[in-house]
């Protein structure tokens, strides 16, 4: 992605307001440090008071909380630069992390509050992001972007049946909340991902070879999500493990027939490139465990979860954070020998949680995935929170 001026930056009160990625990078991944924490405190040891069991709130917070904010500081950049809407910042940008942040201090908070408070201060903020960039989208003549708004209004909508779930003390409804919106993430996942890594491996390519290109292949685009949905509703409206399970094989062969054309193995060399591809490759692999697990039972249900959030999610999401950091600050794109250890670290979590069955395995993945994020607040946070480079200034 390009930089791009922003309209009225300059009235905003800090450089930390002048563009969605810097608050939302920086407040989520110190968010997801602390929620990590909190569930490793009950996970080996210590207790969280919370009115639903720590695995429900773990993966809630993960998605809702830590997730959410990465996904929402990368709306709020990605569509000024690709699809030319005008950039939020200043005090929009004020009011959609303060309702974040007061959903996150509402399920902190949640003994102390009624279920239905809490459950209104931590719904907020996804309503509140499609309010302010739905009408965008809509008005942009690629119809693409349009997407966007059905994927938030379910990522609401699973927000929402988790919290009935609470609310009714019925976790299967709960559970069905947070499975919903993990498909919602995956759907997300699929055109961010498969639209950003063979671009940017194509334009990586194009700097030795003018001539070189990556053909997209549409009815191969079009089942991709497709594929995923087909999953989804097979599980939410329980259809039975040989409809899942054929299924999630089905979409794991549509994806890796779409990634055979991105010429994986020549961006070794760029680490975050890379892990781009190891993310992606990370779907497929989550989508064959899905299917072994419930065809078999062999496997832990985890395995693919993890594969997606820790593996998929986690490894792109760094490579296009540490992307943005660089370029939307006026840097280049050149990696620290830490931060190229930070994708190796966040890789390796993904593999030894999709592995682990408890005990040190379990307690190394967690450790390499908060060494992994602060590695990148390490290296980056200072960008996120002090003024841009002048163009050419960091070379």
């Amino acid at each position: 992605m390009s930089v791009r001026p922003h309209p009225g930056a300059s009235r905003s009160p800090s450089p930390l307001w002048s563009s969605g990625f810097r608050p939302f990078y920086l407040a989520g991944c110190l968010y997801g440090l602390l929620a990590l924490g909190l569930w490793a405190a009950g996970q080996f040891g210590g207790g969280l008071v919370l009115p639903y069991d720590r695995s429900l709130w773990h993966a809630h917070e993960m998605i809702f909380g830590f997730v959410a904010a990465l996904c929402g500081g990368f709306i709020l950049t990605a569509l000024p630069s690709w699809a030319g809407t005008a950039a939020i910042h200043g005090r929009v940008l004020m009011l959609l992390v303060g309702a974040w942040g007061l959903g996150r201090a509402a399920i902190l908070a949640a003994p102390q509050l009624p279920p239905v408070t809490t459950a209104l201060l931590d719904m907020a903020f996804v309503p509140l992001l499609l309010a302010v960039v739905g009408p965008q989208v809509w008005r942009v003549a690629n119809r693409l972007y349009r997407l966007l708004i059905p994927i938030l209004v379910l990522l609401a909508l699973s927000n929402l049946a988790f919290h009935l779930g609470v609310f009714r003390a019925d976790p299967g409804l709960a559970h069905q909340g947070i499975r919903a919106a993990y498909y919602t993430l995956m759907v997300l996942f699929s055109f961010v991902g498969g639209l950003l890594t063979p671009v940017f491996t194509e334009s990586h390519l194009r700097e030795r070879d003018p001539a070189a290109a990556i053909g997209f292949r549409r009815p191969v685009e079009i089942l991709a999500p497709a594929g995923l949905l087909v999953v989804a509703a097979s599980e939410l409206a329980g259809l039975g493990n040989g409809a899942v399970g054929g299924a999630a094989l089905a979409t794991a062969l549509i994806h890796a027939l779409r990634m055979a054309s991105w010429r994986s193995g020549a961006v070794l060399g760029s680490p975050m490139l890379a892990a781009m591809h190891a993310g992606y490759a990370c779907l497929i692999v989550s989508l064959i465990l899905q299917a072994a697990t419930v065809l078999s039972g062999a496997i832990p249900a985890s395995a693919a979860v993890h594969a997606f959030t820790i593996g998929a999610m986690g490894l792109t999401k760094l490579s296009l954070m540490t992307r943005v950091a660089l370029k939307h600050t006026g840097r280049d794109l050149r990696l620290s020998a830490l931060m190229v250890a930070g994708f190796a670290g966040m890789g390796l979590a993904a593999a030894l949680r999709v592995t682990a069955d408890g005990g040190a395995m379990l307690a190394a993945s967690a450790m390499l995935w908060a060494a992994s994020i602060a590695i990148y607040l390490g290296l980056y946070g200072r960008f996120l929170l002090n003024p841009s480079l002048p163009r050419g200034a960091s070379r």
